[in-house]
């Protein structure tokens, strides 16, 4: 199918040697390390401070966000797993140890009160309109048939269930309420508060306020949490004091996605006299089956990116594979490695690299290779450069038919 050159840097010998699995998890490449330490992917940093979160859920094809909050006060991921300890022989020696049971969790606390944290939680979205529990402004006096008028307030039902409208009432200045009844079809302008009330007492009304541009949240009774995507970023800092490390100034970004975020569905309010309440999410990874056939799924993708990192820096040397017949060139992604400093070699990206050969095409997204109409049937040289710097470059050849 194919095989691989072992590629030497020139004044450098590798200290060691040994294999490394690509990206795609198909395809074993020589490691070799260099002694210098240069490179972006070797600088000293640090996480300070909290994420922001955006939680959205996919209806079909579109993308639909349910909350993107820049207040957290606290963000965490916890990664687990259970040891199983494999022993045998006279005193049980440690012949090894048994992983399973992998899992990753977060935690996500915000400042501000969020209904979408709420309606997540219990897997059910909000509906404008919503109930308020109001009191009059002023005082109304009870008229001579112990009557009072509140057609002006439109009273409603306390929940949508119930079979009369409430409404509590009480002599100005008091706080002792009492509660009245009020049939569905009652007259509101003549409501009855005797024998409580007595002609021209001064009464405060409180009732159940209803407005259109209110939010509503229904919490079912049996309820199933959100299962959502979430994207977590940090902020990251050079940790460093050198040229190469900075002097602590924020450098770049560490973003975290979970494609299948499935909530634990616990939410606690807590109000108190003199703090301020905060509201709590919390769920769980569940695995995503991958699209390689020899992967066994992931729980999560994190990306580290530096603003003035390039791919190139600390790059000395890039190598490709060389296919042993012109079907296999054609049949499988070109895989180019490339050897950092201080780090080994790392796969990199096929839109990274420019391809150039005669009547040969080159597909970046894919990183497919295929031959124009009318190329040679004889062997092929095929260049491939760094994008960024043409200068590090490698050749290899799409052998003959």
């Amino acid at each position: 199918m194919f095989s691989y050159k072992k590629v030497f840097l020139q004044n450098d010998e590798p200290e060691n040697s040994g294999y490394l699995k690509t990206l795609d998890g198909q395809y074993i490449f020589l490691r070799e390390e260099i002694k210098e330490n240069k490179g972006g992917f070797n600088m000293n940093l640090f996480i300070a401070g909290v994420g922001d979160v955006e939680l959205f859920r996919y209806l079909g094809t579109q993308k639909q966000s349910v909350l993107v909050s820049k207040t957290l006060v606290d963000s965490s991921i916890n990664l687990s797993v259970s040891l199983e300890d494999i022993r045998a022989g006279q005193g049980a020696k440690l012949y090894g140890r048994y992983a399973h049971s992998s899992g990753m969790t977060m935690k996500l606390t915000d400042a501000m009160f969020r209904m979408d944290f709420l309606a997540a939680n219990v897997g059910e979205d909000t509906v404008l309109g919503g109930s308020a529990v109001e009191t009059t402004a002023n005082a109304i006096k009870v008229a001579a048939d112990g009557t009072v008028d509140i057609s002006g307030f439109a009273p409603q039902k306390i929940y949508p269930e119930a079979k009369k409208i409430v409404i509590w009432a009480a002599l100005k200045g008091s706080t002792d309420f009492s509660i009245i009844e009020i049939e569905d079809n009652a007259d509101l302008s003549k409501v009855s508060v005797a024998p409580t009330f007595a002609k021209d007492d001064e009464i405060c009304i409180r009732y159940i306020k209803e407005n259109a541009a209110g939010e509503t949240l229904t919490i079912p009774a049996n309820f199933i949490p959100d299962t959502l995507v979430a994207v977590l970023t940090a902020p990251l800092f050079a940790g460093g004091t050198t040229k190469d490390g900075g002097a602590s100034t924020k450098v770049g970004k560490l973003t975290i996605t979970i494609p299948r975020f499935m909530l634990n569905g616990t939410t606690d309010l807590s109000m108190s006299m003199t703090g301020a309440s905060q509201m709590t999410l919390e769920g769980s990874a569940l695995a995503v089956e991958s699209e390689n056939c020899e992967e066994e799924g992931y729980y999560a993708i994190i990306s580290k990116v530096l603003t003035d990192d390039k791919i190139t820096d600390g790059l000395k040397k890039i190598g490709v594979a060389e296919f042993d017949d012109r079907a296999s060139a054609l049949a499988y992604p070109l895989i180019v490695m490339g050897f950092y400093a201080g780090i080994g070699a790392k796969q990199i990206p096929s839109t990274a690299v420019e391809v150039e050969g005669e009547k040969v095409l080159y597909n970046k997204n894919t990183g497919m290779l295929s031959l124009d109409t009318g190329a040679a049937s004889t062997a092929i040289t095929v260049t491939v450069k760094m994008a960024e710097d043409p200068t590090i470059q490698d050749t290899f050849e799409i052998p003959a038919e």
